[in-house]
């Protein structure tokens, strides 16, 4: 918050320097002349763009800011999940993925002008967010094998020994 509220104040302070600056230039465009006239204009649509940059600066300084700091609590969500594994882990992997791509699409339609290029690039991340999700479900597939195997091996061990326990109590 303290950052967004920096951004704003220097955004605030720009454009009060680009206002100062412009009205100084049209101060010296004093007549009537339509080339005067037309000088002035132009120099109000610099004036108003340079103002637009800046606000677009900002905005996109403020969704970078909100997006590192969804990122690290997705990165405290799975520390956490670690913590406990599982079928929790696998629930909270799956939803971050899931947020991080609506994240970027969000970046992508708020910063993207042509509707050619934030499509592919919205298509693109929907994409990559199938092939994650696939990857995750593969690992957790895995892990659920592996556990099976190792509880398996454990009863399996567990039945030796009660057997030999049961051989050497006979003996």
């Amino acid at each position: 918050d303290v950052r967004i509220a920096l951004m704003e104040d220097g955004a605030k302070k720009e454009i009060a320097k680009i206002n100062l600056d412009f009205k100084r230039k049209e101060e010296a465009i004093k007549g009537n002349s339509a080339a005067e006239i037309a000088l002035r204009t132009a120099l109000e649509k610099q004036r108003q763009k340079a103002i637009a940059k800046v606000n677009d600066d900002v905005a996109a300084a403020e969704r970078e800011q909100a997006r590192q700091l969804a990122n690290a609590r997705y990165a405290n969500d799975l520390a956490l999940a670690e913590s406990f594994g599982g079928e929790y882990l696998y629930e909270t992997k799956k939803e971050v993925l899931q947020k991080q791509a609506e994240l970027e699409i969000a970046a992508i339609t708020e910063s993207e002008k042509n509707e050619q290029m934030r499509a592919e690039k919205i298509f693109a991340v929907n994409q990559k967010l199938i092939a994650d999700l696939k990857a995750l479900e593969k690992e957790h597939a895995a892990s659920e094998v592996n556990d099976a195997k190792m509880a398996a091996e454990i009863r399996v061990k567990e039945a030796e020994n009660a057997a030999l326990a049961i051989l050497n109590d006979e003996n």
